[in-house]
Protein backbone atom coordinates (compact mmCIF):
# COMPACT_ATOMS: atom_id res chain seq x y z
CA UNK A 1 0.00 0.00 0.00
CA UNK A 2 2.82 2.42 0.85
CA UNK A 3 4.97 3.53 -2.08
CA UNK A 4 8.30 1.77 -1.65
CA UNK A 5 10.27 4.68 -3.09
CA UNK A 6 8.68 7.11 -0.62
CA UNK A 7 9.29 4.91 2.44
CA UNK A 8 12.90 4.15 1.53
CA UNK A 9 13.97 7.78 1.85
CA UNK A 10 13.81 7.53 5.65
CA UNK A 11 16.47 6.06 7.97
CA UNK A 12 16.38 2.40 9.01
CA UNK A 13 16.26 1.40 12.66
CA UNK A 14 16.52 -2.05 14.24
CA UNK A 15 14.59 -3.37 17.23
CA UNK A 16 15.68 -6.60 18.92
CA UNK A 17 13.13 -9.27 19.86
CA UNK A 18 11.47 -8.22 23.13
CA UNK A 19 12.40 -4.54 22.73
CA UNK A 20 9.73 -1.85 23.01
CA UNK A 21 8.87 0.04 19.86
CA UNK A 22 6.35 2.22 21.71
CA UNK A 23 5.80 2.44 25.46
CA UNK A 24 2.72 3.69 27.25
CA UNK A 25 3.06 7.37 28.11
CA UNK A 26 5.56 8.27 25.37
CA UNK A 27 4.70 10.99 22.88
CA UNK A 28 4.26 9.70 19.36
CA UNK A 29 6.71 11.53 17.10
CA UNK A 30 7.53 8.79 14.61
CA UNK A 31 5.82 5.95 12.81
CA UNK A 32 7.70 2.84 11.79
CA UNK A 33 7.28 1.03 8.50
CA UNK A 34 8.04 -2.62 9.26
CA UNK A 35 10.44 -3.78 6.58
CA UNK A 36 11.26 -7.13 8.15
CA UNK A 37 10.09 -8.94 11.29
CA UNK A 38 7.03 -9.31 13.49
CA UNK A 39 5.83 -7.01 16.24
CA UNK A 40 2.73 -6.97 18.40
CA UNK A 41 0.42 -4.42 19.93
CA UNK A 42 0.03 -5.62 23.51
CA UNK A 43 -1.89 -4.77 26.65
CA UNK A 44 -0.10 -5.36 29.92
CA UNK A 45 -2.65 -6.53 32.47
CA UNK A 46 -2.31 -5.47 36.13
CA UNK A 47 -1.17 -9.01 36.99
CA UNK A 48 1.70 -8.66 34.48
CA UNK A 49 0.10 -10.84 31.81
CA UNK A 50 0.93 -9.71 28.27
CA UNK A 51 -2.20 -9.84 26.12
CA UNK A 52 -1.51 -9.60 22.39
CA UNK A 53 -4.09 -7.38 20.70
CA UNK A 54 -2.77 -7.94 17.19
CA UNK A 55 0.37 -8.69 15.21
CA UNK A 56 2.09 -6.62 12.55
CA UNK A 57 4.14 -8.23 9.78
CA UNK A 58 6.44 -6.89 7.08
CA UNK A 59 4.86 -4.15 4.99
CA UNK A 60 2.76 -2.62 7.79
CA UNK A 61 3.00 0.83 9.31
CA UNK A 62 3.21 0.89 13.11
CA UNK A 63 1.79 3.89 14.95
CA UNK A 64 -0.13 5.40 12.04
CA UNK A 65 -3.44 5.24 13.86
CA UNK A 66 -2.43 7.82 16.46
CA UNK A 67 -2.29 11.55 16.08
CA UNK A 68 1.05 13.32 16.15
CA UNK A 69 2.29 14.13 19.67
CA UNK A 70 -0.53 12.04 21.14
CA UNK A 71 0.38 9.96 24.17
CA UNK A 72 0.90 6.29 23.39
CA UNK A 73 -1.76 4.20 25.16
CA UNK A 74 -0.71 0.70 24.06
CA UNK A 75 2.62 -1.06 24.12
CA UNK A 76 4.22 -2.23 20.88
CA UNK A 77 6.87 -4.94 21.21
CA UNK A 78 9.19 -6.52 18.69
CA UNK A 79 8.41 -10.25 18.74
CA UNK A 80 11.33 -11.01 16.42
CA UNK A 81 14.27 -8.85 15.40
CA UNK A 82 12.69 -6.07 13.33
CA UNK A 83 14.05 -3.65 10.75
CA UNK A 84 11.93 -0.54 10.28
CA UNK A 85 11.99 2.76 8.45
CA UNK A 86 11.61 5.62 10.97
CA UNK A 87 9.19 8.20 9.55
CA UNK A 88 8.22 11.47 11.29
CA UNK A 89 4.47 11.78 11.95
CA UNK A 90 4.32 15.10 10.10
CA UNK A 91 5.62 13.40 6.95
CA UNK A 92 2.90 10.74 7.22
CA UNK A 93 0.21 13.43 7.55
CA UNK A 94 1.56 15.27 4.51
CA UNK A 95 1.67 12.06 2.47
CA UNK A 96 -1.91 11.15 3.34
CA UNK A 97 -3.21 14.61 2.46
CA UNK A 98 -1.65 14.37 -0.99
CA UNK A 99 -2.83 10.81 -1.76
CA UNK A 100 -6.61 10.57 -1.33
CA UNK A 101 -6.88 7.04 -2.76
CA UNK A 102 -4.27 5.98 -0.26
CA UNK A 103 -6.17 7.65 2.60
CA UNK A 104 -9.29 5.69 1.64
CA UNK A 105 -7.34 2.39 1.53
CA UNK A 106 -5.77 3.21 4.90
CA UNK A 107 -9.20 3.78 6.47
CA UNK A 108 -10.38 0.42 5.12
CA UNK A 109 -7.32 -1.31 6.57
CA UNK A 110 -7.87 0.37 9.94
CA UNK A 111 -11.53 -0.69 10.03
CA UNK A 112 -10.64 -4.31 9.19
CA UNK A 113 -7.89 -4.38 11.81
CA UNK A 114 -10.13 -3.04 14.57
CA UNK A 115 -12.93 -5.44 13.59
CA UNK A 116 -10.50 -8.37 13.86
CA UNK A 117 -9.31 -7.08 17.21
CA UNK A 118 -12.88 -6.71 18.50
CA UNK A 119 -14.02 -10.17 17.40
CA UNK A 120 -10.86 -11.73 18.86
CA UNK A 121 -11.59 -10.19 22.26
CA UNK A 122 -15.24 -11.17 22.19
CA UNK A 123 -14.26 -14.79 21.47
CA UNK A 124 -11.56 -14.67 24.15
CA UNK A 125 -14.01 -13.28 26.72
CA UNK A 126 -16.58 -15.97 25.96
CA UNK A 127 -13.93 -18.70 26.32
CA UNK A 128 -12.53 -17.16 29.50
CA UNK A 129 -15.95 -16.87 31.12
CA UNK A 130 -16.85 -20.35 29.82
CA UNK A 131 -20.24 -19.19 28.57
CA UNK A 132 -22.72 -21.76 27.41
CA UNK A 133 -25.19 -20.92 24.71
CA UNK A 134 -27.83 -20.53 27.41
CA UNK A 135 -25.74 -18.02 29.36
CA UNK A 136 -25.05 -16.05 26.17
CA UNK A 137 -28.78 -15.85 25.47
CA UNK A 138 -29.28 -14.04 28.80
CA UNK A 139 -26.91 -11.33 27.60
CA UNK A 140 -27.72 -11.17 23.88
CA UNK A 141 -31.35 -12.29 23.86
CA UNK A 142 -30.47 -14.89 21.20
CA UNK A 143 -30.29 -18.63 21.75
CA UNK A 144 -29.29 -21.46 19.45
CA UNK A 145 -30.62 -24.12 21.89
Amino acid sequence: MWEKKWVEQYPKICFRAGEHIFKIGERLQYNYYLLNGICARVFLAPNGEEIVLNYFHSGKMIGIYSEREQEVVEEFLAKTDCICYKIPCLQIETYIKGHHDFAYALLQEMAEEYWQQLTFHIARTIRRWNFSSRNCSKITGYSSD
